[in-house]
């Protein structure tokens, strides 16, 4: 006869022990903040892109603002302050870089030919022409004789301002340190129509040239 055995009390597995929890802390690094003459750069260089202009409108020296300007543009802290001015200003008036090349560029290569397609003998004729016409009429009016005419945009100043934007002038804006190189940026423009704006540049060059001599 065999004696029932007795079962041996499980015993209770040794509690695991809880796993330390590893706290990491993160390092953050805060941007340093502008300064008055900083953020009074950053403002003026929205105006027309010119880190030496600014530089000198911001209030520093006007021998070391080429550099200044530079310096300052490649700061983060600038460069993000910069940013965001131009995405608001971008926001408050729904304009883009694109937009504005692209008006210019119509301005500068419209064909005038295309006025004598349609018969313009009042403002609402205008809408005869085409889209790249209309793009370039800046105004219009009726003459001593009661003719009524159009004034176009001027060729020679949009394609001054194409030229500044490829940095083929010698003064332009800046996007670039004092030695950078030109921006490899055509905005769409045609063989022709870079031809046109070299050939400013070159009358830009000559005249310059012209009034040092007449200096001397």
């Amino acid at each position: 006869m065999t004696r029932p055995t007795k079962r041996q009390p499980k015993k209770n597995a040794p509690a695991k022990k809880a796993a330390k929890k590893r706290v990491t802390r993160e390092c953050r690094i805060s941007e340093p903040s502008l300064t008055p003459k900083q953020q009074m750069f950053c403002e003026e260089y929205l105006v027309d892109l010119n880190a030496t202009q600014a530089a000198i409108r911001a209030g520093y020296s006007e021998a070391t603002a080429k550099e200044i300007g530079f310096e300052n543009l490649t700061k983060p802290h600038i460069q993000t302050e910069v940013q965001r001015l131009m995405v608001e200003r971008s926001k408050r008036v729904e304009l883009t870089a694109d937009r504005v090349l692209q008006e210019l560029k119509v301005m500068a290569f419209y064909d005038p030919g295309d006025l004598g397609k349609a018969s313009i003998n009042c403002p609402a004729d205008i809408a005869k022409l085409p889209e790249e016409v209309r793009r370039a009429i800046i105004g219009w009016s009726w003459d001593r004789n009661g003719n009524f005419t159009l004034k176009l945009a001027g060729k020679t100043q949009q394609l001054e301002l194409l030229g500044r934007h490829l940095k083929m002038f010698a003064q332009g804006i800046e996007h670039s340190g004092p030695d950078g190189a030109p921006l490899n940026s055509a905005v769409g423009l045609s063989p022709e129509q870079l031809e046109a704006v070299e050939r400013v540049r070159q009358i830009r060059e000559t005249q310059s040239a012209k009034r040092e001599g007449d200096g001397a």
